[in-house]
């Protein structure tokens, strides 16, 4: 994990990641996309973002296998353009 105003971040359980900020994100708009950091056979796969209350600073990440309907770990880029 790396990133400016990153504070935390964690998994929740398969497939779900909390990451916290140093500011308020609700006026922000988030951007979750797969990412690797292999050329061989990344996975295929759908991420989203949602910031969540109570907590105002966090985001929420939830990524599923686009094969089967179940949550999946994997690489994940998230950006918030406040």
């Amino acid at each position: 994990m790396r990133g400016k105003g990153i504070v935390s971040g964690e998994r929740g359980g398969t497939g779900f990641y909390k990451i916290q900020f140093n500011q308020d994100i609700t006026q922000c708009v988030l951007l979750a996309s797969p990412s690797s950091t292999s050329n061989t056979n990344p996975q295929s796969v759908t991420v989203g973002a949602a910031y969540l209350s109570p907590g105002l600073d966090t985001a929420f990440v939830l990524i599923r296998s686009n094969f089967a309907d179940t949550r999946v770990n994997a690489d994940f880029s998230l950006v918030a353009f406040c």
